[in-house]
């Protein structure tokens, strides 16, 4: 078994084990929304394996956009209930590989893991779970470990880096943007911003909310934002988007995304339509949650020297198995992973 971990928001493990997968959420059984809390730079979520179990893992691969966090703690990623400590390098910016090796120490095991840069990562969970062989890989979100996304080629079983995006600026420009709407200074607030965007019309607002980076211009703090000029600023977020991956595009008629950007559904819709590639595939883990994926897939690569199948990646059911059977439209009853449950349900 194989285990990749996304510490940041949307806190996340993932097991690869015999082929088959599984990704845990933790907001899933926390209901904390993107769990973002002091624990994701902590390796808290790996407290309910048993060291019997982790004994078993033959690696454990990380990201975290705050890798420079855990640099300066030593790589003491401990919790209240077990020490956890990393020990070996991290991925620098010019390391184009995205991968830095070393070890894990838990309690008194020894685990071989590694360092994954955030858009690597990324990259990975898109790509290698797509029907493609050759595509280009654009990744953007609001801050990663270098920058805000990077272009990647991928063939076969390579992903090879083609530019990180240090200067591009649209992911966090959305982000500051809805807290600018709502009146916060936390939380993602983004995909009500997208959702009112799409009542608004932009014709009616006469403001540029963004600068040539894609940058978010200053915006006056009693100034009212309507529904047109939120929709005015998706049509820049999406023209800004559009003419980064036209600048970073090769002859690949494919294309993959991954990074919270790519939950933006007009966003999509709008990227299918520019014809500029022949097929998309985003995945369904698209926000930083698959980045454990990808990082249990480099790991996966690294270990068994291959991936698994892509028929058990190109799903968004990644958890328990669950079981139907209906004997009538009133009686179903669900057996959760091998352990079904003691009554029956009814509808």
């Amino acid at each position: 078994m194989v285990i990749g971990i996304n510490l940041n928001h949307d806190y996340a493990f993932c097991t690869i084990h015999k082929g088959k997968i599984f990704l845990n959420e933790i907001e899933r059984t926390s209901r904390i929304k993107h769990h973002v809390t002091e624990d994701v730079h902590n390796l808290t979520l790996l407290d309910d394996f048993s060291i019997k179990e982790l004994e078993q893992v033959r690696a454990i691969y990380l990201n975290s956009p705050m890798m420079r966090k855990i640099m300066l703690k030593d790589g003491n990623l401990s919790s209240p209930k077990r020490s956890y400590r990393y020990i070996g390098e991290y991925v620098p910016k010019q390391n184009s590989s995205g991968l830095s090796y070393g070890k894990l120490l838990i309690e008194d095991i020894e685990i071989p893991a590694a360092w994954v840069s955030h858009y690597h990562a990324h990259a990975a969970s898109s790509f290698w779970a797509s029907p493609f062989e050759r595509a280009d890989i654009f990744c953007l979100d609001g801050g990663g470990d270098y920058g805000e996304g990077a272009s990647f080629l991928g063939n076969e079983s390579e992903i090879v880096l083609g530019k990180r995006f240090t200067d591009a600026q649209l992911g966090s420009s959305y982000h500051y943007f809805s807290h600018r709407v709502y009146g916060v200074t936390q939380g993602f607030y983004e995909s009500k911003v997208m959702a009112i965007a799409s009542f608004g019309n932009k014709n009616f607002s006469h403001n540029n909310f963004m600068n040539r980076n894609g940058g978010l211009n200053d915006i006056i703090s009693n100034q009212v934002i309507s529904v047109d000029d939120i929709a005015e600023f998706q049509y820049q977020f999406e023209k800004g988007v559009l003419n980064l991956i036209a600048e970073n595009k090769s002859n690949n008629k494919n294309l993959c995304c991954g990074g919270g950007c790519f939950l933006n559904v007009n966003l999509n819709t709008v990227v299918a339509n520019s014809k500029m590639y022949d097929e998309i595939y985003i995945p369904p883990y698209t926000g930083d949650m698959g980045t454990a994926i990808g990082c249990a897939l480099y790991a996966h690569r690294d270990v068994f020297k291959k991936l698994p199948a892509k028929s058990n990646l190109n799903t968004g059911f990644l958890g328990y198995d669950i079981d139907i059977k209906i004997s009538s439209l009133k009686d179903i009853i669900i057996e959760l992973g091998d352990v079904p449950l003691d009554k029956e349900l009814y509808i």
